[in-house]
């Protein structure tokens, strides 16, 4: 991304639907800066209830072991959810929310999610396998990291099935599916994302808000300049709604034909503000299915400065001295 002029007033980034349609990027770290004045002290991130910020779940550390590892659970189920900017959704989540938790781990570490399916039984599905179907099964696939594609690690192959009618009328619990995945100890720092990857289900699942951030720390978190800054979560998720719902569909045509409602964070049109000199660091994820985001970043008609350092995790080499 070519750098703009900068600005000398506050300033605002504002996520809007008629701005998110031409980028390629579909996930990124940004820093952006006015250059009005130095900063004085190290960045703050803003206030509480000023823009929202997902759940954060950090590897720990296991006692008596060197190993860390992320040890919770992904309650997957039918949720009545509040949107700000948008009003009340009833949709497939992670833990109630719209994005899900933040997933932070550095090389070595383990991702170990225990996931409950507490969705409805799927309906009887008698056409071609390529046709979408079986919308309450999912898995979990960690997109962009460098790990296995086999076993109970990132394996898109699994189906974590709900209960059938049958089980349901039995009291019979809901089904737990545990996905484990080892951190290379020599894997890039970067920001990537994590979501469903069934094959039927996958699109109305992603556009019903079943995604979340994952962030693999490393040496480029501590380049001074970044480790200054405040490291924020920006999570851009599409959802198609009809009536307060996701509708099931038979074909990509009739969901495509939904318009898309654009989150940041779970709200419509937040406001994330900077100081005169701040600079922040934003992770950018454009966790949607079917519509591509371009990035403005404006004070009025004015521009800031934007320096991208990198995408699709993967961080990009010096090019040029910092921008005075």
């Amino acid at each position: 991304m070519s750098e703009k002029e900068g600005i000398a007033r506050r300033s605002v980034l504002k996520a809007v639907p008629a701005a998110a349609v031409l980028v390629a990027a579909s996930d990124g770290l940004f820093a952006g800066r006015s250059t009005a004045a130095p900063p004085a002290a190290p960045p703050l991130a803003p206030a509480p209830g000023e823009f929202p910020q997902p759940v954060v779940w950090a590897s720990q550390p296991v006692p008596g072991s060197s190993a860390r590892v992320v040890e919770r659970t992904l309650d997957v189920r039918f949720t009545d959810v509040a949107v700000p900017g948008c009003g009340r959704v009833t949709t497939r989540t992670y833990n109630g929310t719209i994005p899900g938790p933040t997933l932070r781990v550095r090389g070595g570490d383990t991702l170990r999610l225990t996931q409950v399916n507490g969705l409805p039984p799927n309906p009887a599905h008698a056409g071609d396998h390529n046709r979408p179907h079986d919308f309450n099964s999912f898995n979990l696939h960690t997109h962009g990291l460098h790990v296995s594609p086999s076993g109970d690690a990132d394996n898109v192959h699994r189906a974590f099935a709900p209960r059938t009618a049958d089980e349901v009328a039995a009291g019979a619990p809901e089904p737990r599916y545990v996905t484990t995945v080892d951190v290379p100890p020599d894997h890039p720092a970067g920001t990537h994302w994590y979501h469903p990857h069934l094959h039927g289900a996958t699109s109305v699942q992603i556009v019903g808000g079943m995604a979340g951030v994952l962030v693999v720390e490393g040496d480029v978190d501590e380049v001074p300049e970044i480790a200054a800054a405040a490291d924020i979560v920006v999570c851009v998720n599409e959802l198609r709604l009809k009536d307060g719902r996701v509708p099931d569909f038979t074909s990509g045509g009739a969901l495509a034909a939904v318009p898309a409602t654009y989150t940041v964070n779970g709200a419509v049109n937040p406001t994330l503000t900077l100081r005169p000199g701040e600079v922040q660091r934003w992770r950018l994820v454009a966790a949607t299915a079917f519509g591509e985001l371009s990035l403005q970043v404006t004070c009025g008609e004015s521009k800031l400065t934007l320096h991208q350092i990198a995408q699709d995790g993967v961080t990009f080499p010096p090019s040029s001295p910092p921008t005075p």
